[in-house]
This record gives C-alpha cells, sequence and structure tokens, in this order.
C-alpha cells in the first residue's frame, strides 16, 4: 500500500529483496556478534578526520600502527569495526636491519568480521535458546473505528481461530471481515473429534469491490 497527498494505491503484490553482508542477528545476538568482533583485536584508529580515509588495524597482517614500527607509535582512541563499513587497510614490512619498515600493500575493503552462526556465538558464551510458550497465538483484526476509516484494508490473513468448538451437532459459525484486496481467498479447515479422528477440508471465496 502506497500513501501520498494525492491518495492511496494497494499494490497487488510487491516483493522487496536486498543483500545482506552479514546474517541477521536478534538483540541478543546481535551483543554477542559485537563481543565476537572486539575480542578478534580488530580496531579502526582515528588518524583521519575524513571518513573515506580510516584505517583497520590488525586485520590479517594489515594495520596501519603495526607493533614494533617506531615511526607509527598510536596513543588515541581505539574503535570498534563496524560491518558494512568500508576501511582501508595498509602492510607495513621491515626493510633491511636498520630499523627501517617500508609500506608493501594498500588497499579498501567493506569490513565483514568474523563470522560465526548463531549456535556458534552461543556455544562460545555459554548460552542457549529455549523455545518460547504461548497457549493461543493472536493475530490482527481491524476494530470497529479501523473498519469506517477511509484509508484500504490490505490484510491477506482475514482470520485465524486457533480454538473453535462446534455444537453438539459439530456445527461451528465463525463470522469476520474481508479485506480491500480483490482477489481469490482460500479457507483452510481442521479439525479433531472428540475420540481423536482427524479431519481437514479447504474452500475458496472471491473478494470483489463494488
Amino acid at each position: 500500500m502506497i500513501s501520498d497527498a494525492d491518495g492511496t494505491i494497494v499494490l497487488d503484490e510487491a516483493l522487496i529483496s536486498a543483500k545482506r553482508l552479514s546474517p541477521y542477528r536478534d538483540k541478543v545476538t546481535g551483543y554477542l556478534d559485537s563481543l565476537a568482533i572486539l575480542a578478534s583485536g580488530e580496531w579502526v584508529c582515528e588518524c583521519n578526520g575524513s571518513r573515506a580515509h580510516r584505517y583497520l588495524n590488525d586485520y590479517n597482517g594489515y594495520s596501519h600502527h603495526p607493533e614494533g614500527c617506531p615511526g607509527t607509535t598510536y596513543s588515541g582512541k581505539r574503535l570498534m569495526p563496524k560491518r558494512g563499513e568500508t576501511y582501508e587497510l595498509i602492510k607495513y614490512e621491515p626493510a633491511g636491519g636498520n630499523g627501517d619498515w617500508i609500506v608493501t600493500d594498500i588497499k579498501t575493503i567493506t569490513y565483514t568480521g568474523p563470522q560465526y552462526s548463531e549456535e556458534e556465538l552461543l556455544q562460545m558464551y555459554g548460552m542457549w535458546k529455549a523455545q518460547g510458550y504461548y497457549p493461543r497465538r493472536k493475530f490482527y483484526e481491524p476494530d470497529a473505528i479501523e473498519l469506517s476509516s477511509a484509508m484500504p484494508d490490505p490484510r491477506n490473513l482475514l482470520q485465524w481461530k486457533s480454538a473453535v468448538l462446534t455444537d453438539e451437532n459439530g456445527v461451528a459459525e465463525v463470522s469476520f471481515t474481508t479485506s480491500d484486496v480483490n482477489t481469490e481467498f482460500v479457507g483452510v479447515v481442521e479439525a479433531i473429534d472428540g475420540f481423536g479422528l482427524l479431519g481437514a477440508d479447504t474452500f475458496t471465496f472471491q473478494v470483489i469491490k463494488k
């Protein structure tokens, strides 16, 4: 659904895609992922004020301030690198035995950091996840005020009932409101009787805008 000053348009379908440089992390595993980056020893110096020239240190042999090089001593703040950010890499190596160091390589990378799965992160820090429990899942249903609104209703899930009791004849009535999506909907009914026997059926209906 797209809304602007000229009105509202209900889209039949929208596909949103993106390329992730790292796996999705929730709040807990995101924090553990940050700890893993911190434990890697990789850091960013504040030698340049411009964001276009930031050096990543102690990364696979690259460092703007290598240990043992007398001309690159650093006493400033060490920042933690961020995934997806661009950093410059520079490699210094000793040249001869007179204490001189020379630059042997310079390049730019997009930082991905150490790659750990969620299971590996939890194991590293002695944690685990348990499946949450809820007695009955709830889905959104518009109330009377929302139904009276001029805004289109774009729902594609119209009704969900996790527990419906029938009468002595096995009949139950479920009422619901349709959305403003003009398409064919599919209903799925699954049931179990008092003897544990299972049953299922499907049906379809069409929503047509008047």
